[in-house]
């Protein structure tokens, strides 16, 4: 594109996505829609110039959604998406130290990536990263650490026990070839204690029909305490998780209330009732669920459900803090498509409690220390043993 055309494709991209938060986001009073307007008007003096690239463009787009601070008001898809990770490596953060991992086996303290500090380029993703508290942008942050806009390989310089090594590790386009993983997983210990790790629940991942066999396979264990593993469960379908929380009432129970806008023009709103309704076989059983950072959405719905009407102990970190019922937009850029997302509702527990911004804590906190980094330990799920002994008199 020539430089007249591109610079009217950004501005046309931008005022196409600030025009759709102020239609579609749950503003309750103007002075927020005035306070936003200003928020925009101020962040696009940073609007990139004709000497920057497309990717500079979207970057300002990604901080743009970041600084706005929502959930699940983001970009989804644009022109220049692509990025480039190491397979079967991740990055643990412990305190002001950052270290390697792969597939379970501790490897070292990082010392470089690419000739950069670990900690340069958490902050670099932190600023691009959108959520709605720090812990959650952080924990997001660090998986981008090891990537890379283009296809090259990691140069990660560690400290280990004999000094320090260059580990060169060829990084994948993410997102591509993943395996298909099983929505849930469920293990009985030998002391009666059953085990359920659901990953997702967004509908292309688990259905009704998945959740009907594997409550059956829970009650036919017999078991006398239930683990419920939703740690890195970002969330999905509100119903699927809501169909499953139905197992563990005698009763249909009280969930929250939504708040969405009546229309575009208008900051009128209307409220919405949200219930677990009762479900057959009732699991009349002790409940731990435990919880992390990227425990968000319908998992957090989920949480906070079982939580406020005193079915759950949970063990673990404090949730991510983001539920919004996004609506899907698109626009054009050049003759690319841009997607992305805006929020359309602010959710307050049964309490009255909001769930965005604030998450949901923990009765026992279990953060991993150094020593169980290093030894691949699950101390949250190890806690959570304990306390389910407990629960259930075993």
């Amino acid at each position: 594109m020539k430089s007249k055309t591109i610079i009217n494709e950004r501005r046309k991209v931008w005022r196409v996505i600030v025009s759709s938060i102020r239609g579609a986001f749950p503003f309750s009073k103007k002075s927020e829609l005035v306070a936003f307007n200003k928020f925009a008007g101020n962040f696009s003096w940073q609007f990139p110039g004709i000497n920057k690239s497309d990717t500079d463009f979207f970057l300002f787009l990604e901080r743009f959604f970041a600084r706005f601070g929502n959930s699940h008001s983001k970009l989804n898809k644009y022109p220049t998406k692509k990025f480039y990770l190491p397979k079967g490596y991740q990055v643990a953060q412990n305190g002001d130290n950052f270290y390697l991992i792969r597939k379970g086996n501790f490897l070292g303290k990082i010392i470089l990536i690419d000739g950069l500090s670990p900690r340069a380029l958490l902050r670099y993703h932190y600023s691009r990263v959108t959520g709605p508290t720090r812990h959650f942008r952080i924990s997001q942050s660090l998986k981008f650490i090891l990537s890379s806009y283009i296809k090259q390989p990691a140069h990660i310089l560690i400290n280990t026990k004999i000094g320090n090594k260059l580990i060169t590790v060829t990084r994948h386009r993410a997102g591509k070839n993943q395996k298909n993983i099983k929505p849930i997983t469920i293990y009985k210990y030998k002391n009666d204690v059953i085990y359920i790790r659901i990953i997702s629940w967004r509908k292309e991942a688990i259905n009704n029909s998945q959740i009907d066999v594997a409550i059956k396979k829970v009650a036919r264990l017999r078991g006398r305490a239930i683990i419920i593993d939703l740690r890195g469960n970002g969330g999905g379908s509100q119903p699927r998780a809501a169909y499953f929380a139905g197992h563990f009432f005698s009763t249909t129970v009280p969930v929250g209330i939504s708040e969405r806008r009546l229309s575009e023009n208008s900051l009128k709103t209307k409220k919405s009732f949200y219930y677990f309704t009762r479900r057959h076989p009732f699991l009349n059983l002790p409940v731990i669920i435990l919880i992390n950072s990227q425990c968000m959405s319908a998992s957090e719905l989920f949480i906070s459900g079982m939580l406020d009407n005193q079915r759950v102990m949970l063990i673990g970190e404090s949730t991510a803090g983001g539920s919004g019922s996004p609506r899907m937009f698109s626009t054009t850029y050049g003759r690319k498509k841009v997607s992305y997302q805006i929020s359309t509702w602010r959710f307050y527990r049964r309490t009255g409690q909001p769930i965005e911004g604030m998450g949901i804590k923990p009765h026992i906190i279990v953060k991993p220390k150094l020593e169980d980094i290093k030894s691949g330990k699950d101390v949250v799920l190890e806690r959570a043993l304990k306390e389910a002994k407990k629960l259930a008199k075993i």
